[in-house]
């Protein structure tokens, strides 16, 4: 009974570590997530000028800005063309979501 307590903890604790580090990604490994994703703001070609932010995971304590607008600002854009996400962690103890603008 005590292993079955104890596999029942432990998979609770990677779920939920799982669902809270990694704040944009279309999948989650339970395991190991490596994700990218993307969205076209406008019609245009990808812009020449590009900046990206970072949140981060920490035994699933989640901080920084990965915010479009963050990432805008690091760049210098004034005009977004296109956004990319990369999403990448280990069972929510370490992970990273980074988030780039293009624009002008």
């Amino acid at each position: 009974m005590n292993r079955f307590r104890f596999a029942l903890l432990a998979t609770a604790l990677v779920t939920v570590g799982v669902g809270c580090s990694m704040p944009r990604s279309p999948f989650q490994g339970g395991l190991y997530t490596d994700v990218k994703d993307g969205l076209a703001v406008n019609n245009g070609p990808i812009g020449t000028l590009s900046g990206s932010a970072e949140a981060r995971t920490i035994i699933g304590i989640t901080t920084g800005d990965c915010s479009i607008s963050a990432a805008a600002a690091k760049g210098n854009i004034k005009e977004i063309s296109h956004v990319d996400y990369h999403s990448w962690g280990i069972m929510g103890i370490y992970g990273t979501t980074t988030t780039t603008v293009y624009g002008k």
